[in-house]
């Protein structure tokens, strides 16, 4: 059947985790269209021996098939419990008479309770939602009324300086700063007359110069151990040295960082790090999933680093980093310009929506221009469009809003599109090689490498090259 690449539904009643592995290699030589469903062939089958924690198994064992159940219970509760773990499809024998004969009518659901089923897994599916925690548009309501905030202790007047003696967190309207910006607030200086217990908000304060408050600016590079495009992708061999080292040299070159950060979950990439100047972030494992966002790894980082005012985030897949560029965008943060710069680029490509199977996306329509009016490239600005090289903002910024583009927020012309890669693909790594020659003899990033790490550097290179012939 496999060999005819007809799509399959494949049970694993009455079977062990090893003959699974088998079935399936046997199948994925000829084609990836099958699931494997968590089966107990028991009728009906009892609660301990459903064991759907092997739905959880085959997704980690098999990430690139289909996973679901196929359930002889009694009742819905342990089929809504498997879509709940993450079962994508769901087989239940259905019958129109359970006292017929036959052990699998009892097992079986009637027309009603496969109606009801239906239901309650839609509405799961609904309630399941997105992995992200963060305040949703129907809290913001009851947040405004039950939300702390900074607020000051006492009456203050215009000119007071916040400290940890005057400020308190309190339930109060309207809203203000949240507790976690609490420390931020320290040193900041008040633009009005504040009442006893009244909340501090954003207008109501400046903050001293970045060299007066006696605070870090950092550069911080994300650089997780899993990666799906490329195996180990941050650390793999880019002109001689690791991905990341030319996003930790393009922070050094460019000289305005108070401090040099690269967060990750491995120990091997937090060493390698070192190596190149950079500090080591032990990264919570909770934020370096596959589904966790850049945001959330910011915030990991902001919250256990209250030394830090400003943070430059730089994209470690941009290796070809302007060390000038990057310099000027954290300029417009210490004078203040700003509470968010990022990095762009310019574009003079025509866009298109996309076509689609129903009548309204049957044919494609334009975004940016008309048609009837195209205009020349030397006639039209253009668009700008984030080339995702970095982005810097105050910490202040990020923890008051849970965001960092929220505020005060612009931009910075970067690399012409020509002369970066943002590295996703093994093909990407080709483009790089050759952009990174032209790049190192522009900043000479490679100087900054000392004479020790290469040599460390060639070791592990030919320790590898051992393995791999071992292997073979």
């Amino acid at each position: 059947m496999a060999e005819k690449n007809i799509p399959m539904v494949i049970s694993s009643g009455m079977q062990d985790m090893e003959t699974m592995r088998r079935v399936y290699h046997i199948v994925k030589k000829h084609h990836s269209k099958f699931t494997f469903l968590q089966c107990t062939s028991a009728y009906p089958v009892t609660a301990e021996s459903t064991n759907l924690r092997v739905i959880e198994t085959f997704r980690e064992q098999f990430p690139d098939i289909v996973v679901g159940y196929s359930g002889h219970e009694t009742g819905l509760n342990i089929s809504l419990g498997a879509v709940a773990i993450g079962a994508k499809v769901l087989e239940r024998h259905v019958t129109l008479d359970k006292t017929w004969k036959g052990t699998d009518h009892k097992a079986s659901l009637d027309m009603d309770e496969l109606a009801e089923l239906v239901k309650q897994v839609r509405m799961l599916e609904t309630a399941l939602g997105s992995p992200t925690k963060q305040l949703l548009d129907v809290e913001s309501s009851m947040k405004r009324k039950l939300g702390k905030s900074v607020v000051v202790v006492g009456d203050l007047t215009k000119g007071t300086v916040l400290s940890k003696q005057n400020m308190t967190v309190k339930n109060a309207e309207p809203c203000g700063f949240p507790p976690q910006v609490f420390d931020k607030l320290l040193g900041a200086t008040l633009t009005r007359d504040l009442e006893d217990d009244e909340t501090i908000l954003e207008s109501d304060v400046v903050f001293p110069a970045a060299a007066d408050r006696n605070q870090k600016f950092a550069a911080v590079i994300l650089a997780r151990k899993g990666s799906k495009g490329v195996k180990d992708k941050n650390i793999k061999p880019l002109n001689g040295l690791p991905l990341m080292a030319w996003s930790i040299l393009a922070a050094r070159r460019a000289a305005c960082f108070d401090e040099i950060w690269v967060s990750t979950d491995s120990d091997e990439i937090g060493h390698i790090a070192e190596q190149f100047g950079a500090r080591y972030f032990r990264r919570d494992p909770q934020f370096a999933l596959d589904r966790s966002s850049s945001r959330e790894a910011l915030l990991d980082f902001v919250h256990r680093m209250p030394d830090v005012w400003a943070v430059a985030m730089l994209q470690c897949t941009f290796p070809t980093q302007d060390p000038g560029v990057i310099a000027k965008a954290a300029e417009m943060i210490k004078k203040d310009q700003v509470d968010c710069v990022f990095s762009v680029t310019k574009s003079h490509k025509f866009r298109w929506t996309p076509v689609g199977a129903s009548e309204e996306d049957k044919y494609t329509r334009p975004l940016n221009f008309d048609p009837l009016r195209r205009p020349r490239r030397q006639d039209w600005d253009g668009e700008i469009i984030e080339s995702g090289a970095f982005y810097m903002f105050t910490t202040r910024e990020i923890l008051t809003s849970g965001h960092y583009q929220s505020s005060r927020v612009s931009h910075i012309m970067g690399n012409e599109t020509a002369e970066s890669v943002d590295i996703d693909t093994e093909e990407d790594f080709v483009k790089a090689e050759l952009l990174l020659k032209k790049h190192n003899q522009k900043f000479n990033l490679d100087d900054l490498v000392g004479a020790d790490v290469r040599r460390k550097l060639a070791k592990m290179d030919a320790e590898k090259d051992k393995d791999i012939l071992k292997k073979e």
